[in-house]
């Protein structure tokens, strides 16, 4: 009787110590095909950066671009479910609009399409626009630009991704479903930025907005369930090399000199810089105009908005930002150096002279017809009455803060005579130049006889008299005309011919550029001199020993 006892407790020894390897809560693994009850809830974070395919509006309130949901009944949302890194499910489910469009829930039964285990699921919830593919939880937008007033009764719908990322619980109690909960991360926040651009007219005209042209990167954003807690991930993006047009759908009339009550809308990816930005605009002035914008941040944190004031100015005369007074010379090269340029001015650099000049490739100074013939291998020469004409290379102009590069410019200098010697700096002379624009400060470049021109005169005189010294001073005049099929100024000849040029009245700036003093009598040397210019208007280097005097360039533009 004791053995058999013994060996009854022997046995429930043994089976007992087997019961410890097997485990007591395995996972619950429901199989494909299963069916599951939802209740989803999430909240509009509304401090954000419609049409009926759009999910949120925006209204402008406290200073804050603010999205909401009120007035709609329900919104589409890329909804994802992931088990073990795996979706289970997906679809572009219909939410309804909760809590006075201030959150969204969703409720409904659903069939897995994967194997997923009871316990924590990860969802994704995204609203975007319905370019966005649901293969994949991913995010992207075309950019657009809304101008709203302020004011929460009036909204407008932009294309802004918004993505809610959170745990969810799923039991087994008969009734498979999950588990509500107050989960803190249950937001649905906004990725990329949004720009608030304000808007002042500064001219002296009436202007209507037409276009932002602003840099942007191209941006998409996906969601991977292995970095869920690092958020939204920038899946692509480039820097741009040039600028993007955003026509706006309902173009802003701002009165002279007023600020618009209407604010430009517009979401712009994950920015890692500045943008460039300006205005394409209409109005009376004869070039066009741009747009420069503060403040300027020097790095951007996703999700946020940012604001900035845009402040419209006109297409100055290129004359209009070069200030050559007397009063800021003759200079020492030492004392060049060391010079301090006032608030709002720079010293010239050499880029900014070839809106004036050309590159030294070109030439308006007196030349032998046989030395242009024989440069015209080599370049556009052309002739007419008196004069030899030819395309200068690498015209640009700054405008407010972009380029207009490889700008269309033409020279034009009198024919010198073949039985005389070589002309000298020693002799006076005038040329000429025409520089055709971009339209309104755009990219394009329409055909040349719709662009907005400036004519440049120069007058050189060997024999000024300064201080009871002798200098030489080029004398520069540039009028800004229409295009040539709104002028009878056609061609660059035309710029000569006196019955047809005036060089007086509106659009008009003058400014002398000096260059070195020399002894009467004696030769007329232009040393390697900055920032005097020589008689052919080419920028010369700082000279030791010489006198120079200080050209300056307006900065506040």
């Amino acid at each position: 009787m004791k053995k058999n006892l013994f060996f009854l407790l022997l046995m429930g020894l043994t089976f007992a110590s087997c019961s410890k390897d097997v485990p007591q809560n395995e996972p619950k693994i429901l199989p494909a095909g299963s069916t599951l009850a939802l209740d989803l809830a999430g909240d509009i974070l509304s401090e954000a950066p419609s049409g009926e395919e759009k999910a949120l509006d925006f209204y402008v309130a406290n200073n804050k671009v603010q999205a909401t949901l009120k007035g709609k009944t329900k919104a589409k949302v890329k909804t994802y479910l992931y088990s073990n890194g795996n979706l289970v499910w997906s679809a572009d489910a219909d939410w309804k609009v909760i809590n006075n469009g201030a959150g969204l829930r969703y409720e409904g039964e659903i069939t897995t399409s994967a194997p997923l285990q009871v316990g924590q699921v990860k969802l994704i919830a995204i609203l975007a626009n319905d370019n966005s593919p649901l293969s994949a939880p991913n995010a992207s937008t075309a950019y657009s630009v809304k101008a709203i007033a302020v004011g929460n009764d009036n909204t407008t719908s932009i294309d802004v991704p918004y993505a809610m990322l959170s745990d969810i619980t799923i039991k087994d109690d008969g009734n498979i479903s999950n588990v509500k909960s107050a989960a803190t991360n249950k937001v649905f926040k906004p990725y990329g930025n949004i720009l608030r651009f304000r808007m002042q007219n500064t001219t002296n005209g009436e202007v209507k907005v037409n276009t932002l042209s602003i840099s942007l990167p191209n941006t998409s954003y996906t969601l991977k369930p292995d970095e869920l807690s690092q958020g939204l991930k920038r899946e692509s993006s480039y820097a741009p090399s040039s600028m993007r047009d955003i026509p706006l759908q309902n173009p802003v009339v701002i009165p002279a000199n007023g600020t618009s009550d209407k604010n430009l809308i517009v979401w712009v990816g994950e920015l890692t810089q500045a943008p460039r930005v300006t205005l394409i605009c209409e109005g009376p002035t004869l070039v066009g105009y741009y747009a420069v914008y503060q403040p300027q941040k020097t790095s951007y944190t996703p999700g946020k908005q940012y604001t900035a004031l845009l402040k419209i100015r006109d297409i100055k005369n290129p004359l209009w930002y070069f200030d050559t007074t007397t009063e800021r010379g003759p200079y020492t090269e030492l004392q060049v150096r060391q010079y301090t340029p006032p608030t709002g001015y720079a010293l010239v650099a050499h880029s900014q002279y070839y809106i004036l000049w050309g590159s030294d490739l070109t030439h308006f100074t007196p030349q032998k017809k046989s030395f242009m013939d024989a440069y015209g291998r080599r370049s556009d020469i052309r002739f007419a009455p008196g004069f030899y004409i030819m395309d200068a290379p690498f015209s640009s102009i700054r405008v407010g803060n972009a380029d207009q590069n490889n700008l269309l410019k033409e020279n034009m200098g009198p024919i010198w005579p073949e039985s005389q010697p070589d002309w000298t700096p020693k002799t006076a002379y005038t040329g000429y130049s025409m520089v055709y624009f971009y339209n309104q400060g755009a990219m394009a470049s329409p055909p040349k006889e719709q662009r907005p021109r400036a004519a440049f005169r120069y007058d050189w005189d060997p024999m000024v008299r300064i201080d009871r010294q002798n200098y030489g001073v080029m004398t520069v005049t540039c009028k800004l005309l229409p295009p040539m099929n709104a002028s009878n100024i056609q061609g660059i000849e035309d710029l000569a011919d006196n019955t047809k040029m005036s060089w007086g009245g509106p659009n008009v700036e003058v400014r002398k550029f000096y260059s070195e003093r020399y002894n009467d009598g004696g030769d007329i040397t232009f040393q390697k001199k900055h920032p005097v210019i020589s008689y052919d208007g080419q920028l010369l280097d700082l000279k030791t020993g010489r006198e120079n005097y200080i050209v300056l360039y307006k900065t506040d533009l």
